[in-house]
C-alpha cells in the first residue's frame, strides 16, 4: 500500500475511498483480493478442515476490507475477528492451550 497510496494505515485508506478515490478502492480491493486467496490456499493445505478463518490486526479498522474477505472465504469456514493486537491474541491462545483450558488442534 505504501508503494501504491504513500501509507501502510488501512484506516487512511478507507478514507481516500469514503472520499471517492478511486485508486484507493482499486488497492484496497486487490489487497482484499489476496488476502483471499491466500486464505483459500491454507485452507487447501489443510484439506478443507478448516475450524475458524481469524481475521486480526489494523485491516479491522477497514469495515470495507473486512466485508470483501468474508464475501470471498465465508465458505471455508465461520470468520471471527480479533481486534487484540496480533501477537497478543496468539499469545493468549497458546497460554490456553498450556492451561488446559483448550485443545490444541491437530493437523496430520
Amino acid at each position: 500500500m505504501v508503494a501504491y497510496l504513500g501509507t501502510n494505515k488501512v484506516s487512511d485508506v478507507e478514507d481516500m475511498v469514503a472520499r471517492g478515490d478511486e485508486n484507493a478502492a482499486f488497492y484496497l480491493d486487490a489487497m482484499c483480493y489476496q488476502i483471499a486467496k491466500d486464505i483459500g490456499a491454507m485452507a487447501a493445505v489443510l484439506n478443507g478442515r478448516v475450524d475458524a478463518i481469524i481475521l486480526t490486526g489494523k485491516i479491522l479498522d477497514s469495515k470495507r476490507a473486512v466485508a470483501r474477505i468474508e464475501e470471498r472465504v465465508r465458505f471455508i469456514a465461520p470468520i471471527r475477528t480479533c481486534p487484540e493486537q496480533e501477537a497478543l491474541a496468539f499469545a493468549k491462545a497458546a497460554l490456553r492451550v498450556l492451561t488446559g483450558e483448550e485443545s490444541p488442534a491437530v493437523y496430520d
